[in-house]
Formats: structure tokens, sequence, C-alpha cells
């Protein structure tokens, strides 16, 4: 995470699944982490985020579908996603095995994450780089991307992954 940090000056997330929502276990703050509302030991519903949806897009059907039958929180979108639209987008993260958000966390903050995976290649928990959109534009998303599964296939390699389904936030 702080070569991550080192690499890109944005803010690092680290989150794991906690029943309905992520918790962030560990944050590294970039130049502009006042934009962030999200501290270590705090939540954000699965369908926010980048981060927390890759977490969403782990669970089994029958979970993300009881899922996206509750009430949808809403935050800062002046959209609320639709629990059709959700759906794509657990499809595309299954796919691709990475997620973004634009906006719908905080105004004018984009997020990129990818899955960090334990020895067995179960996903253990998500990596996520954040920060403002000027500084996180799309023309660079497959950099953004690459510093990513850097980071996270270092942890894996390091065999830290097995460890963060334990780590309980601070």
């Amino acid at each position: 995470m702080r070569e991550l940090y080192r690499r890109s000056g944005e803010t690092v997330f680290l989150l794991v699944l906690r029943g309905d929502e992520a918790v962030c276990v560990e944050r590294l703050d970039g130049r502009y982490a006042s934009t962030h509302t999200l501290r270590i030991g705090g939540t954000l519903p699965l369908h926010l985020g980048a981060g927390p949806r890759l977490l969403l897009s782990l669970l089994p059907d029958e979970q993300v579908e009881a899922y996206l039958a509750g009430p949808l929180q809403r935050r800062t979108s002046p959209n609320q996603v639709t629990p059709e639209q959700l759906r794509d987008e657990v499809h595309r993260i299954r796919r691709d095995e990475y997620a973004t958000s634009r906006d719908d966390v905080e105004q004018g903050v984009t997020a990129v994450s990818v899955p960090i995976r334990d020895h067995s290649g179960r996903v253990a928990a998500a990596l996520s780089l954040s920060g403002l959109t000027a500084h996180l534009p799309d023309s660079e998303q497959e950099h953004q991307l690459a510093m990513l599964r850097d980071a996270a296939g270092g942890v894996q390699s390091s065999g830290a992954a097995a460890d963060l389904r334990m780590k309980k936030p601070r």
C-alpha cells in the first residue's frame, strides 16, 4: 500500500467484507485526503464506491439479489442507482476483475479497486485508489489498474492476504 501511495500520491484504501458493508481496515492519505469521508473502521454499503462494489461482486448470486432487493442507501449522486444497473455492474466487475466509481460516494471523487487474493486464490479484500476526478482521469485508468494490480499481487505473494479476513478495524 505504501508503494502504491508513493507512486500515485492518491488515497489508498483497504476494505474487507462484513455482512452488507465494506469496512475500511487501512487507509493511507493522499494529497487531497480531506475530500474522503471514509475513515479506518468506517463502513460503506456495498453499492457505493469501487471497493464496496468489488466486494459485492464476490457474493453468490442469491446474496447479490437479496442485497439488491433491499433499500439502497443514497449518498451524493443526483441519480439513484437502480438494482438493474448494479446487477450489470456486478457482472462487469466479475468479468474484468476491477471496479470503478465516480461521484457516488462524494462529488468530484473517483476510485478504482482490484481484489487482493489469499494463497488459495480466494478474494480476501479490496484495494482501492481514490482521488479527485481531475487527478484520476479515464485516460489514465490502465496505468492506475497496473499500479493497483502490482500492489495487490505483492500482498498475495507476501502471504499477508490470509490475515486480512481476521483483521479487526481500529
